[in-house]
């Protein structure tokens, strides 16, 4: 007999029997055979600009729902993790024919620029490792124009945030950017101020910001912001991720800040456009 070690599935009896009794000077040989478990992953990474040819733009995505499948029939549902990606391990040895594959949950917002599913070798190698990534693009976005508006203000609901929070409680504003003072457009409100310091602005009013450098960033951030917290929205960055991403621009300077400020703007405009009323 044998003992199967873990992380190993018998392909053979683990236990043999030879005659009874043992014949005087005989030779008796038990062969056995196992199967070392194999890991299967998938992986979901986020692409800014819907180019697989430029990487620079890619990042994980984290609770993104994944599958486990033998023969394209659904095993297991994972989601993944901070890395974007969920492994399966101590998967034991299938047919010849028969095959792991995964697949990712399709998501509205989000156009795939790979297969939504992929099948690994038939029939699984011992000890082997799989693994697939699967890269989507979002298409959605509300631009500054959107969420300044009085009348959508109730979209903010579902973000968690305030059009009269402060800026400044979201950002980390350097001294010399809550210091400076910018115009306001005047269009879809009934707020007279005409200026105001960025540090002493609320989140409506940013939205409201004139001009270019800090401002435009922040113009362009807040409106991110809501766009990354509001779960009807598929948007390419979290609202904490958008507060990172500001915070080290606003912290570095130009160009930093009016690299990250077209970014912004480019995925606010997202070809799916704004999915909120």
């Amino acid at each position: 007999s044998e003992e199967v070690p873990a992380g190993w599935t018998a392909t053979s009896p683990t236990a043999v029997a030879f005659e009874s009794p043992p014949q005087s000077g005989a030779s008796y040989q038990a062969d056995f055979t196992n199967f070392e478990n194999v890991e299967v992953t998938a992986c979901k990474v986020k692409d800014a600009d819907g180019d697989l040819g430029t990487t620079g733009d890619q990042i994980p995505a984290e609770g993104w729902t994944v599958y486990l499948t033998i023969d394209g029939t659904i095993d297991d549902t994972q989601t993944t993790g901070a890395d974007g990606c969920y492994t399966w391990t101590d998967l034991g040895p299938l047919a010849a024919g028969s095959y792991y594959d995964v697949e990712e949950a399709t998501v509205m917002g989000w156009s795939p620029l790979t297969p939504t599913a992929y099948d690994f070798e038939s029939p699984p190698q011992s000890g082997a490792s799989y693994s697939y990534t699967f890269i989507n693009t979002p298409t959605q976005g509300c631009t500054p124009g959107y969420w300044k508006v009085e009348q959508h203000w109730d979209s903010w609901d579902a973000t968690g945030y305030s059009p009269s929070d402060p800026l400044a409680s979201v950002f980390t504003l350097p001294v010399d950017v809550a210091n400076t003072v910018v115009k306001l457009d005047q269009s879809d409100s009934s707020d007279p101020t005409d200026e105001i310091a960025i540090g002493a602005a609320t989140l409506s009013q940013a939205l409201r910001f004139n001009g270019s450098g800090a401002a435009g960033l922040l113009r362009a951030a807040v409106a991110a912001l809501l766009n990354g917290a509001n779960p009807d929205v598929a948007y390419f960055y979290t609202d904490q991720e958008v507060i990172d991403l500001v915070n080290a621009a606003l912290a570095a300077g130009e160009p930093d800040i009016g690299n990250l400020a077209g970014d912004l703007d480019d995925l606010n405009n997202g070809p799916g456009g704004c999915p909120l009323n």
